[in-house]
């Protein structure tokens, strides 16, 4: 009678082809990862924005070009006003 197979040992037999898959695996979750930390940043810098011109006149809001009606859409780009679940 021989002994099972090792489950570690199937595990270290693959094919250049799972391995492939498992790189790219990888490389599609460093992307990702990327994109939301980049998006993260984006938004940290615009909250920042919004509140140095938030406390600012209106007078000296309009000069610089904003409306506190519109301030927190032009600062992040993003208009709340247009999305689904807002």
């Amino acid at each position: 009678m021989e002994p099972p197979e090792s489950t570690l040992a199937t595990a270290r037999a693959r094919s250049p082809e799972q391995r492939g898959a498992h790189v790219a695996l990888l490389f599609a979750w460093i992307d990702a990862w990327s994109v939301w930390f980049a998006t993260c940043r984006a938004y940290y810098r615009a909250a920042l924005s919004y509140e140095e011109l938030y406390r600012l006149p209106e007078a000296e809001l309009n000069q610089r070009g904003y409306s506190r009606a519109t301030l927190a859409r032009d600062v992040t780009g993003f208009d709340v006003t247009q999305h689904p679940t807002c």
